[in-house]
């Protein structure tokens, strides 16, 4: 098994792990043909988080699963994010795991500069939450600094609830 996936703007990438990692602090990503998904609830039984990246939305994105539908990487997201934030923000990014080693491999390269980084991988008991169906749809379109600027918000005044006008 393995994966490798390119995006060409680190920032946005790594801003959406960083509001991943304010709700979960390790848990699973999981690489599927069709895109890259995590989903927890954060340690409190409060929040979920239910996060979906198409294949499409990435430079390159392979992905060779073996005799499994997908590869399930346990994660450390705070520490994830912290190799994240090394990035200049305008780099590519590639992710790579084999699973020969126990390791998520994370490259950064810009203007002939490249650093490569390696994050120990864990061994999680969490399992995906299965967001149940809804009775209206919506989808909202936000930045990412729009969404982590309120997942703060929300984290620093302790509020259970957000309404959009």
């Amino acid at each position: 098994m393995s994966c490798e996936i390119t995006t060409r703007n680190s920032k946005y990438f790594s801003d959406v792990m960083e509001s991943v990692s304010n709700i979960l602090q390790i848990g699973n990503i999981n690489i599927k043909r069709d895109g890259l998904y995590v989903s927890g609830m954060d340690e409190m039984h409060i929040s979920l988080i239910n996060l979906e990246l198409n294949s499409g939305d990435f430079e390159k994105y392979e992905f060779n699963p073996g005799e499994n539908d997908s590869i399930q990487l346990g994660i450390n997201f705070t520490e994830f994010v912290k190799l994240l934030k090394v990035s200049s923000g305008h780099d590519y990014l590639t992710i790579r795991y084999n699973s020969s080693e126990p390791k998520l491999n994370i490259i950064f390269s810009n203007d002939g500069l490249i650093r490569k980084y390696s994050l120990m991988l864990l061994d999680t008991d969490t399992n995906d939450i299965n967001v149940p169906s809804i009775d209206y749809y919506l989808e909202l379109e936000l930045s990412t600094k729009l969404f982590t600027n309120i997942v703060n918000s929300v984290i620093a005044t302790g509020a259970e609830e957000i309404t959009f006008k």
